[in-house]
């Protein structure tokens, strides 16, 4: 429908067209040399091949302009542009008029800005261009893009007044917390900081009540010392003088618990004594002593053939630490 609507309008507007007077370009120049060209259909080309797709320019020119109209502006495209590759070539048939605007497009495509000043007299004769003449799918997909970007600005949005409720949460959390750390003590609690101070008080008291004996005892026996010191006197203090002396308790003869406790701080008998190996090194009597140090160790029966360096690794790996071993060889006659 949307075809049958163009052929139609097209009709009509190349009957308008054949009541036209003027049937081929005009052709001025000017005296600084440039070349103006008076015609609606070479306009039209240079000024909506930046904007529309070639098919629709080439439908629009055929449905609004005679064939007389388009086949005299090809020819004066070639006379202005002398230096063109294309060829002015006469088409004949159906499809002779889209010939002849196809090439004119790509007459004008290859001289690009080398081109002479065209411009249109009768602006009613311009075909118009409406929805039916754009690219749609164009404008959807910016459409779409701007939709996406739109979307994208509400999300960031969204999350950055998120985050500024969640901040100004904190905020005032952390000055409810500073007012209350920095605020002065209130009429208030002071009741309960003097009760509290008050029952200190009294149990203070109460600890003095119960340890006044004890220190005045202990005042009493201090006396002669303080009036010593102050009177100068160097007498030994009145606490470490014997008072009194108690007989040595001698043990039952048959009470070994007795036995025991007293002699509980004396040094172990001989026999009870834990041998210990020879430390040290030095001669004595001429015989040569070792540094020795007793160590438990689980070792099995050692093979009389045993290198001190295998013993002296395996040592080191169990003690962690270094160990030297020497072999003792003996000798019996």
């Amino acid at each position: 429908m949307a075809d049958v609507a163009d052929v139609a309008d097209g009709q009509s507007q190349r009957a308008a067209a054949s009541a036209f007077s003027r049937l081929k370009p005009e052709i001025y120049k000017t005296n600084a040399g440039k070349i103006i060209v008076e015609d609606e259909i070479l306009n039209f080309l240079v000024v909506k091949m930046k904007t529309l797709s070639h098919d629709k320019i080439v439908l629009l020119v055929t449905n609004c302009f005679t064939s007389e109209r388009i086949e005299a502006a090809k020819k004066a495209l070639f006379e202005v542009c002398p230096n063109t590759s294309q060829r002015c070539i006469t088409y004949k048939g159906q499809q002779k008029d889209s010939n002849n605007v196809k090439l004119c497009m790509r007459v004008l495509n290859e001289c690009g800005e080398d081109v002479p000043r065209f411009v249109s007299h009768f602006l009613d004769d311009l075909p118009p261009v409406s929805f039916n003449h754009i690219d749609v799918s164009t404008l959807l997909g910016r459409m779409e893009q701007l939709n996406n970007e739109i979307c994208c600005m509400k999300r960031t949005l969204e999350i950055q007044s998120n985050v500024c409720e969640s901040l100004r949460e904190v905020t005032a959390a952390i000055d409810g917390r500073l007012t209350a750390v920095e605020q002065p003590l209130s009429p208030a609690t002071e009741p309960v900081a003097a009760e509290r101070i008050s029952d200190a008080t009294v149990q203070s008291e109460t600890v003095t009540t119960a340890l006044t004996p004890t220190v005045q005892r202990e005042t009493t026996a201090l006396t002669p010392t303080v009036a010593a010191r102050s009177s100068g006197q160097t007498q030994s203090p009145a606490w470490t003088t014997v008072v009194k002396k108690a007989g040595r308790v001698k043990p039952a003869p048959g009470n070994p618990a007795v036995q025991h406790r007293l002699h509980r701080g004396k040094s172990p008998a001989r026999s009870e004594r834990k041998k210990t190996g020879i430390i040290g090194t030095g001669t004595a009597s001429n015989i040569k002593t070792i540094t020795t140090k007793m160590v438990s160790v689980f070792a099995s029966k050692f093979d009389p053939n045993l290198d001190s360096d295998t013993l002296s690794i395996y040592l080191k790996d169990k003690l962690r630490r270094k160990v030297i071993c020497r072999k003792i060889e003996t000798s019996w006659k």
